[in-house]
């Protein structure tokens, strides 16, 4: 039987920071679903990637993480098969988004 289980931090304020999901141990999520995520303070997405067994994984030829600005726009997306990194891509940069 896996041991599957979900770890979530809070800001100040009380919206959701970070949620991760695990599965024997490891970061996981299945159904193709997010694995790890960040929000801005706002509650607004930052961060998602897609792990499987622990890896930053995903198939068909989708993005495995996405870095987002505070308006919701992509900045960077990276590709990953089994944890190796085969491709990224920055779609959206400016020296004033960090």
């Amino acid at each position: 039987m896996e041991n599957e289980y979900i770890h979530e931090t809070y800001h100040d304020n009380g919206n959701l920071k970070t949620i991760t999901y695990y599965s024997n141990g490891l970061v996981h999520n299945t159904d193709d679903s997010p694995a790890h995520l960040i929000f801005f303070e706002s509650g607004d997405i930052h961060y998602e990637a897609y792990y499987k067994n622990g890896f930053l994984h995903r198939e068909d030829g989708e993005p495995s993480n996405y870095y987002y600005d505070q308006y919701g726009e992509v900045l960077r997306q990276s590709f990953y098969f089994n944890g190796e990194k085969y491709r990224e891509d920055i779609i959206n940069f400016s020296i004033t988004d960090y």
